[in-house]
């Protein structure tokens, strides 16, 4: 019996075009993660895979700021926004308090992909709720990145990535709305820090990189440590020439040293294993810009 994920998958690639897609097995918080390519050799259509790497032409919106009233009145703006540009396009609760919107547009001879997924994600996601401006997840730019499968099963609460709507259509390429395209045409061109080589080496020489190394000044603050650890240890293995072992074994002593709880250490180890496995993940600058700006230290990004 084929799994839900596998047919929703198929639907992506006979509607969209075939592409290479990882699937992750990771049923609960104490489970291994466990790889396959979609179709691949190892991969098996009957395993209910609940995490997945993000199509290259996927754009996913998601909410994860606020409550869950909060996150689904958000990601219900942007399908409005969506809908009103004939954006064919999905919207799922992920099973915690997020929700997701799932959305497809053409991005061939596009140079920086990342930098344009993020001016959608602004054109598209930024709304203002009970007078606080909010944006969705700029992370989700990285093609690399996990998200969560859809019907997937959220690994703590037990409960599955839920299907709330969709458009007629979908899943189809969008066309790019103009003002998007005027945007990227005139963006200053060291806006987009998406050179990986140079990229990485600027972050990592970056004060505020160095600021992050000491997981005192985290603790002080008492928020950010697991976004943290995966931007130390994607940053320290792409930068440096330390083995797998050692930046793992870095990244669980600095978040036990910023005060995370012990018994979140081996999470913390099985998802850089996989993120490792998987090419790693480059953070760019703006991403560590947004990370200082969540925590509270937006003073540090000029540095």
């Amino acid at each position: 019996m084929t799994s839900r994920i596998h047919e929703q998958l198929t639907k992506y690639e006979d509607r969209l075009g075939s592409t290479e897609v990882y699937v992750v097995h990771h049923p609960d918080a104490y489970s291994s993660w466990a790889r396959a390519v979609f179709n691949g050799e190892n991969y098996d259509e009957g395993t209910a895979y609940n995490h997945r790497t993000i199509r290259p032409q996927e754009v996913i919106i998601e909410y994860d700021d606020g409550d869950r009233k909060t996150n689904y009145d958000l990601a219900m703006r942007a399908s409005r926004k969506l809908s009103a540009h004939n954006a064919a396009h999905s919207v799922w609760t992920s099973g915690n308090k997020s929700t997701h919107i799932h959305t497809f547009f053409n991005f061939s001879d596009v140079e920086n992909v990342r930098f344009l997924k993020r001016l959608l994600f602004k054109f598209f996601g930024t709304h203002k709720h009970r007078g606080k401006w909010y944006e969705p997840d700029m992370a989700l730019s990285s093609p690399d990145h996990l998200i969560r499968a859809e019907f997937g099963v959220h690994e703590t609460t037990q409960n599955h990535k839920s299907f709330v709507d969709k458009t007629a259509h979908f899943p189809q390429y969008n066309s790019i709305p103009e003002e998007v395209w005027e945007e990227y045409d005139t963006t200053d061109p060291s806006m987009n820090d998406f050179d990986d080589e140079e990229l990485v080496e600027s972050v990592a020489n970056s004060e505020a990189f160095k600021w992050l190394l000491d997981p005192q000044n985290v603790k002080e603050i008492g928020d950010g440590r697991k976004r943290g650890t995966f931007i130390l240890g994607n940053i320290l293995w792409q930068a440096t020439d330390r083995d797998k072992e050692d930046i793992i074994n870095f990244c669980q002593e600095w978040y036990e040293e910023a005060g995370g709880r012990k018994d979140r250490l081996r999470t913390i180890k099985n998802q850089l294993e996989s993120n490792f496995e998987l090419g790693g993940y480059t953070p760019g600058y703006l991403y560590l810009s947004d990370y200082l700006s969540d925590i509270g230290m937006e003073r540090l990004i000029k540095e």
